[in-house]
């Protein structure tokens, strides 16, 4: 499990950037307070290609 949302959502941002097509995150996306906003975020890195604090904000407004 990645430290907080913004470490993960900076690795799935990398991840795309190098040129996967899409990620797979378990606890990260599950185990934390408000799992529908940072997958709202996650959504909008990967899909996108939105900076990840800007889209964790953007999501948790």
């Amino acid at each position: 499990r990645m430290p907080n949302q913004v470490d993960s959502l900076q690795l799935a941002k990398q991840i795309i950037d190098d040129g996967a097509r899409g990620v797979v995150f378990g606890r990260n996306a599950i185990q934390i307070d408000n799992p529908q906003q940072y997958q709202e975020a996650l959504s909008a890195v990967v899909k996108k290609g939105a900076d990840p604090q800007e889209a964790l904000n953007q999501a948790n407004s």
